[in-house]
């Protein structure tokens, strides 16, 4: 695998590490920049939430690895202008001309690296690898994975070879319509300082940790607490999205909106016990599909961005094990999904 080497050269006028990250060093300190500098985010699947989330970690400093062996004609038509790193230069070319990129990861890797000059190059893991083909070998090398719009299965298999090694996070993100979610595993052995104040007490470990496995089995009917009776509808939602996938080897979305089977939906519903989501809500969710609205991926990317920084940096308590957004009514919320002991 490449390694992404220092920037600026010999130029005495390019920009130096404390020019680029001064204002982050007085907010988080020269210890944590040090944490983030040496450490290096994995992400399967550039989208459009994802692709938030790359690009807020690479300005502040932590390097990427990109794993999206996707063709670049397909998935970027589709997302065009929806994505971050959707730009003309990344569209399709015309028929008479050769297409410059062939797959998503080629295509966003120059875009990334002209975001930090002092990350270097932006390497790819493996042109053609695809992610049922990702190996715990290949997860080593990196402090978080981040994942997104790849089917659960893979979700959990990824989940658990990252948990294999100390250190290694894992985050399934996802923005469909107004709506977004993340659910993820941190692993048994993290440790942060909680914040009081501006002061950082000693490190604790992670409450009520669930390994990602544990989560995914929880039934929906069980995923509550004191302050929801019943399920979050975000949660639901990207469960049923996650379940047709499984079901039917594709996601629902606004192109494929005639062949969409609102039965997969109502069949998962029933066997988990759900019954607070509307025939119309089913209908809109599986016609919006994985849809990537830009203003919804930019508020969940900035908030896993910050997650991700709190988890490399030791400071301060991350979100466990679930984050929600309901666009609909302008919210944002953590959420313990576990088994209920009663």
């Amino acid at each position: 695998m490449a390694v992404a080497g220092g920037g600026g050269g010999t130029n005495p006028n390019a920009p130096t590490e404390s020019d680029v990250y001064d204002r982050q060093i007085r907010l988080w300190g020269a210890e944590s920049q040090a944490k983030m500098k040496n450490s290096r985010v994995l992400y399967i699947h550039v989208t459009g939430t994802s692709a938030e989330i790359l690009k807020n970690m690479v300005l502040a400093g932590i390097a990427a690895t990109l794993c999206d062996p996707r063709p670049a004609a397909t998935v970027l038509e589709s997302e065009q202008g929806r994505h971050f790193f959707s730009s003309t230069s990344t569209s399709p070319a015309p028929a008479n001309k050769k297409v410059k990129y062939s797959t998503v990861a080629q295509a966003v890797q120059p875009l990334v690296e002209d975001l930090n000059m002092l990350l270097g190059k932006c390497p790819i893991l493996e042109e053609t690898k695809q992610v049922s083909d990702l190996t715990e070998e290949d997860l080593k090398p990196f402090s978080v994975v981040v994942a997104s719009q790849i089917p659960l299965a893979e979700a959990n298999r990824l989940a658990t070879l990252a948990a294999a090694h100390q250190g290694c996070q894992f985050y399934l993100v996802d923005c469909f319509g107004y709506y977004g979610a993340a659910m993820m595993d941190l692993g048994k052995d993290l440790h942060y300082r909680p914040e009081q104040g501006k002061k950082l007490l000693d490190p604790i470990p992670l409450k009520d940790y669930v390994p990602f496995t544990d989560l995914i089995n929880v039934p929906l009917h069980q995923a509550v607490n004191r302050f929801h009776k019943q399920p979050p509808k975000v949660y639901v939602f990207y469960r049923c999205l996650l379940e047709y996938q499984a079901k039917t080897g594709k996601w629902p979305s606004e192109e494929n909106g005639g062949d969409f089977d609102v039965a997969v939906f109502k069949e998962y519903l029933k066997t988990q016990q759900v019954t607070t989501i509307s025939d119309d809500e089913l209908q809109a969710l599986g016609k919006a599909g994985m849809a990537q609205v830009p203003a919804v991926c930019s508020v969940l990317g900035g908030m896993l961005g910050n997650e991700i920084i709190k988890v490399i940096s030791g400071k301060g308590e991350p979100a466990n094990n679930t984050i929600l957004l309901d666009g609909t009514i302008c919210k944002a919320w953590t959420f313990l999904v576990r088994q209920n002991e009663g």
